[in-house]
């Protein structure tokens, strides 16, 4: 009895934590946090 209560519980924490670990990797974009972005041209200022 313990042990179904043990391997549900896993089953429900694991199964939480999959979603998340989904739903949040998937809205940060991982291919541009490795790309280094160009430095921007530099105005110059009119006095």
């Amino acid at each position: 009895m313990q042990l179904g209560i043990l391997i549900g519980l896993i089953f429900v924490l694991g199964t939480t934590a999959a979603f998340l670990a989904y739903f949040i990797g998937k809205t940060l974009n991982f291919n541009d946090a490795s790309k280094i972005d160009e430095v921007p041209e530099k105005h110059p200022q009119s006095h």
